[in-house]
């Protein structure tokens, strides 16, 4: 079915084979479309629209270690470019700001992939990387102790995540969560160079980190905050870029852990997981406005939570960035009823800090559709439910993992 021009169009990935291109009219409308699917291959589970050429998009397929150059046509997906991820599983990339290279972290493998493109076309530029555009990340040479149900997780270097550290004109700099090793690193790359470790922060041994989001250097004093999801703790953590004298590190953690999980409202004191996917927290979004903090958690056992998997919205202090998380008051808000597995989860207008953030778009993996959400006032508990279980039916939709609003 054909979206209006009116409609927002957002991109799902899976993991399963296609992805697929729905449609929202504005609010208060929830009807939400399936107009078209590409199938591309196993597990395209990540996606990065091109910043600057419209209605391009890059699209990473895990388990066949690609990558995909998808255009958006209309309301027509098409396949127009491929080439290797250069390691096992790419699973996170962005762009670098000369549009010449997309950086790409492989979870499986743990390696650190530059893949080539035309800044002027966006297309790739070789069928796959070169071999100096790969570094393999340090797999735990410290040799930490491991919880036992977390070792199949944590037996090699796993990186989930590269982002760009904002706040240098004269450097470019990323952070790559690596889930694997309990470790943070800063890293560059320029094309005279290749790769290279600028430093390394070690989370407590058995946190997982898997994704981070950071606060602008404008609204804290001594640099950019860090937030951090460790996955396998179900934790986030607060750390500043510090920049002064020697290379650019992450510090230790500057406000108080905060968990995920709401346990006043549910009882996890006599509760101990099981297997390494059990109970873990998932994604993590900072909003366009940067007052909130949003992090999803998935796999909980229903004899635990009946009501499905718990996501958590969290204020932010104005000044100092902490964690306003006490569940005795409205600064914490822990929502159920999404449904199971939540992964996929996107902002309308993210990238809009005066006037984005308004609508919440979760997709369930396990089967229990889209549940949209809408911000009626302003803070963590001025979220509100406008529907759920939509396209919960739609059978083309299988294990849906990211959502992007284009």
């Amino acid at each position: 079915m054909a979206a209006s021009d009116t409609d927002a169009r957002i991109l799902v990935s899976t993991h399963g084979t296609h992805i697929h291109l729905l449609s929202l009219p504005p609010a208060p409308s929830t009807d939400l479309r399936l107009v078209s699917s590409l199938k591309l291959d196993q597990q395209p589970s990540y996606s990065l629209p091109h910043p600057h050429i419209p209605n391009l998009i890059y699209v990473s397929a895990w388990i066949p270690d690609m990558i995909f150059l998808v255009q958006l046509r209309g309301d027509e997906l098409v396949k127009v470019g491929e080439t290797k991820a250069g390691g096992g599983g790419p699973t996170y990339f962005v762009m670098t700001p000369d549009r010449k290279s997309l950086l790409v972290a492989n979870y499986r493998s743990g390696h650190l992939t530059r893949i080539s493109i035309d800044p002027v076309t966006g297309h790739f530029d070789h069928p796959a990387p070169p071999a100096k555009d790969v570094l393999q990340l340090p797999s735990n040479p410290t040799g930490s102790p491991r919880a036992r149900r977390f070792e199949v997780r944590q037996d090699s270097a796993h990186a989930h995540q590269i982002i760009p550290i904002p706040g240098d004109d004269d450097k470019e700099e990323y952070l790559v969560c690596d889930l694997g090793s309990d470790k943070i690193y800063v890293v560059t790359y320029t094309e005279g160079d290749g790769w290279k470790i600028v430093s390394c922060y070690e989370t407590v041994a058995g946190y997982g980190p898997r994704h981070a989001v950071i606060r602008s250097a404008s609204r804290t004093e001594e640099g950019p905050l860090v937030f951090i999801v460790n996955e396998l703790a179900s934790i986030v953590t607060t750390h500043q870029i510090l920049r002064g004298d020697g290379p650019t590190r992450l510090s230790p953690p500057i406000f108080p852990d905060q968990s995920t999980l709401p346990s006043k409202k549910l009882d996890l004191k006599s509760y101990t997981p099981e297997g390494p996917m059990e109970t873990i927290a998932c994604a993590i979004l900072l909003t366009p406005s940067e007052d909130q903090l949003i992090v999803t958690n998935r796999n909980l056992p229903t004899e635990i939570s009946p009501e499905l998997d718990p996501w958590v919205s969290f204020d932010l202090d104005p000044v100092t960035g902490q964690v306003l998380a006490s569940e005795k008051t409205e600064a914490a808000r822990w929502t159920f009823g999404a449904g199971r597995h939540l992964r996929g989860i996107g902002l309308e207008g993210h990238r809009d800090r005066e006037k984005g953030g308004k609508r919440l778009l979760i997709a369930s993996r396990e089967g229990d559709g889209f549940t949209l959400y809408e911000q009626k006032e302003q803070g963590a508990a001025g979220w509100e439910e406008l529907a759920r279980g939509l396209l919960k039916e739609e059978k083309t939709i299988e294990f849906p993992l990211a959502v992007d609003w284009l």
